[in-house]
């Protein structure tokens, strides 16, 4: 086979894998290769490459495989399920956008993917000295099922850490934190940061956790980048993405919708990959589908930035996002019968410096800020020291009227038939905050509801 930009194997086991950059995978087309002569087994591949000084022109010019005749056949074994090896056409559509974080612009952007469902253990690998990830970074994951005997393998695989994480059948991954270090700016979006995986965290929903770092490893430095993925009461962590080029590493988890929530609304809802938030809600329910209100909020804070955010419920239930093991923190208490109605941030220099809730308690408004102390000025018609301000209005009116200090200001009215239910920040950046909004049940369905 000539001009090979693409190779693909299939098992006996039911798995297909594709070895190939990200563009190519989406656009390129695949001939099978036949096996002469029939009835052969495969037992090898065979190549010629071009002969080159630079290691990066080498490539192959032929592929071809060898085979041999064999007493005995491998047997098919019977397996039901393949999903956790399966890569739906639509993400590898999405990670096509997500390769922006690493320079889309790259033809070198491989991804990689495996299901977060069923997971039975989870390994880590480090880099290597002298190849593409050192040994102080997090080359990739391998990640083993209860419903396939084959594991999957996000990243690159090149030396195993010792220990990993074993999970009971019914325990569920509900949370991916990764640290990257900084190695350099994406040439297809200016300022944008590029990083290697220095470390990743899960946690599980038996209250269970691991994190993999190398042995060198000596703590989390404030300028890492830090991403965040959790499970919420609308969403769980289904699969995960490891993106990846020569220099840099990408990763996301893929969420699916459980079904159990109404429409939600994002405002602002950013185009993909920027779509990805966490969600934190001003009410949720118990167990027991009794209704809990929040009744303070905390800000965790490196130097003046808002690094982490926590709702503390009526049954003194938490509910975070971000790094909230951060020293300094601020606490403002709502009361047990108030209602947010408002909400506004503050940006400076790519991070949150501000939020301000603006609720209502026994029909009276009341406004409660989050801020480091020396963050801004008190008077907000004092503009130094902060980039924009957003602002989620209780109503058009207000919308309409609310005073703009910077052309970068943005007030936001409700969409029609909604109410205020939430807050969301950025996976990939925290301080790409919005506010979240559900479609109103209207009385009809509420008597529904009541029946059944």
């Amino acid at each position: 086979m000539r001009d090979t930009n693409l190779i693909q194997v299939s098992t006996n086991y039911g798995r297909t894998a594709t070895f190939a950059p990200l563009r190519s995978r989406l656009y390129a087309s695949v001939e099978p290769m036949p096996v002469l002569p029939p009835g052969n087994t495969i037992t090898g591949f065979v190549a010629l490459k071009t002969e080159s000084y630079s290691r990066y022109n080498n490539r192959f010019t032929r592929v071809g495989i060898q085979s041999q005749q064999c007493d005995e056949q491998p047997k098919t074994p019977d397996i039901v399920n393949h999903e956790c090896h399966q890569i739906p056409d639509d993400q590898l559509r999405y990670d096509e956008k997500f390769s922006h974080y690493i320079d889309s612009q790259r033809y070198d952007n491989y991804q990689t993917y495996a299901s977060l469902k069923n997971v039975r253990k989870i390994q880590a690998s480090m880099g290597i000295r002298c190849r593409s990830r050192s040994p102080n970074r997090i080359s990739g994951l391998k990640l083993e099922y209860y419903d396939h005997p084959s594991p999957s393998i996000v990243g690159q695989w090149m030396d195993e850490l010792d220990g990993g994480l074993e999970l009971f059948p019914d325990e569920e991954i509900q949370s991916l934190t990764i640290w990257l270090t900084p190695t350099g700016f994406s040439t297809g979006c200016p300022g944008m940061e590029t990083g290697q995986v220095t470390a990743i965290h899960i946690e599980t929903s038996r209250s269970r956790s691991v994190t993999f770092h190398s042995p060198d490893f000596h703590s989390l430095l404030p300028q890492k980048m830090r991403h965040q993925y959790q499970s919420d009461t609308g969403e769980g962590l289904a699969a995960i993405s490891w993106i990846l080029n020569a220099s840099s590493d990408r990763i996301r988890a893929v969420l699916s919708d459980n079904g159990s929530q109404r429409a939600q609304i994002l405002v602002p809802e950013d185009p993909p990959p920027f779509d990805q938030v966490q969600k934190l809600y001003f009410e949720r329910h118990n167990n027991d589908g009794c209704r809990e209100m929040i009744v303070a909020a905390e800000a965790y804070f490196r130097d003046r930035a808002i690094i982490g955010l926590a709702f503390v419920y009526s049954s003194d239930r938490r509910a975070s996002v971000g790094d909230v093991n951060a020293a300094a923190c601020q606490t403002v208490h709502f009361g047990q019968d108030a209602r947010v109605i408002g909400l506004s941030v503050v940006v400076a220099e790519e991070e949150l410096v501000e939020i301000e809730f603006e609720i209502e308690r026994n029909e009276q408004p009341l406004r409660k800020k989050l801020r480091f102390p020396t963050a801004l000025p008190d008077d907000p018609a004092d503009t130094d020291g902060y980039g924009w301000r957003r602002v989620w209005c209780r109503d058009g009116t207000s919308a309409e009227s609310y005073p703009s200090l910077l052309a970068h200001d943005r007030a936001h009215e409700p969409p029609s038939g909604s109410r205020l239910v939430g807050i969301y920040v950025g996976c990939q950046r925290f301080s790409r905050v919005g506010a979240l909004y559900e479609t109103r049940v209207s009385q009809k369905e509420q008597d529904s509801q009541a029946i059944s």
